[in-house]
């Protein structure tokens, strides 16, 4: 049965005058859709990111947003020009300060495809934490001196945690759509490259195991290849249990869990959006275990039975090619009889 996603998203439309915006004089936004223009001037931002060296936003103009609560916002700047300039943004606590809270790099799918639009575009996205009635400086413009444009910024409200609303998962396949501009969650704790102290377009999840030992998690039918998975509603890197790509065939991500203790499992892939795909989350559990698909501990004929009423189909697939065959027929007889946890 299909999962049903849950993240708050308040929106409210502002359209934002085309006049440039000073560092001292930006732009009010809110929650929702604001049309952005970045337009072709010799104004740069040098921001420092966390973790990394100096970085340049060009072409810039400034925006400023004030946090209606307490909780984690998400950033999607999409350009709406033809041919599209890749936009960047940077979240700054004060119009002084060149340390960065966020900064979002350019990355390039579909973001407007729940709006029925499924032209591939460029886009960049930013989250960041705020305090009711705090203020934060939104700088946004191109990548390179020579890129600028128009756009739509969109923001959003994830809640009190960065996993607020995540789906759940059970033992089995879970099929999902990934939701239109899935936000990018940072690493808390991290210090590492822009690729590794955060996950990108991350469609969210928990999962509470009902018995304790080892549980793999597959994505292997989809593009979301990074897969973190902890404790913390946050991300805490201390709350990390392991962290890798996302399909079975490439090592997976499997961890000794403990029945009862909610988990949070991250999947998202750096560069590339496939927004409202209908995909699969795998989740077995066991070593040896794929084939035993009644979960009773062993493989005997009620899982035979199962593969083979799943013939032809992509359910109970168990190499994660995309069909049920010959193939996994052969997997499951070789694992024929108990397999332990």
């Amino acid at each position: 049965m299909p999962i049903q996603h849950a993240v708050t998203v308040l929106q409210a439309v502002v359209t934002l005058a085309q006049a440039p915006s000073s560092c001292d004089a930006p732009l009010d936004i809110m929650l929702g859709e604001s049309d952005v223009i970045c337009a072709p001037t010799t104004v740069s931002r040098s921001v420092v990111p966390p973790c990394m060296a100096e970085q340049t936003v060009h072409n810039t103009t400034h925006l400023r947003f004030t946090a209606p609560s307490d909780g984690w916002y998400s950033l999607h700047l999409v350009s709406t020009d033809l041919p599209d300039w890749r936009p960047r943004i940077a979240v700054l606590d004060a119009c002084t300060a060149q340390d960065s809270i966020a900064v979002g790099w350019t990355q390039f799918g579909r973001p407007f495809c729940a709006d029925g639009v499924d032209t591939p575009g460029a886009f960049t996205t930013a989250t960041f934490y705020a305090t009711e009635g705090s203020v934060r400086l939104i700088v946004a413009g191109g990548e390179t001196p020579s890129e600028f444009g128009s756009g739509v910024l969109r923001a959003s409200l994830i809640g009190p945690t960065l996993m607020h609303g995540a789906r759940a998962l059970i033992l089995g396949d879970n099929p999902f759509t990934v939701a239109d501009l899935e936000p990018t969650l940072p690493y808390q704790g991290a210090c590492a490259n822009y690729t590794e102290d955060r996950i990108h377009n991350a469609s969210r999840f928990t999962f509470v195991p009902d018995q304790s030992g080892l549980h793999t998690f597959s994505f292997c039918t989809s593009s979301r290849y990074d897969v973190a998975l902890g404790t913390s509603p946050n991300l805490d890197m201390g709350s990390l249990l392991t962290s890798s790509y996302g399909c079975i065939n490439g090592g997976g991500i499997s961890a000794r869990l403990t029945a009862g203790v909610t988990y949070y499992l991250a999947a998202g892939f750096f560069d590339h959006y496939d927004a409202c795909d209908s995909l699969n989350a795998l989740v077995e559990f066991g070593e040896g275990c794929t084939a035993d698909l009644d979960r009773d501990g062993s493989v005997i004929g009620s899982d035979l039975a199962i593969l083979l009423s799943s013939w032809g189909e992509a359910a109970n697939d168990l190499n994660a090619d995309g069909i049920v065959d010959g193939a996994d027929l052969a997997l499951l007889l070789g694992s024929w009889g108990n397999c332990g946890a």
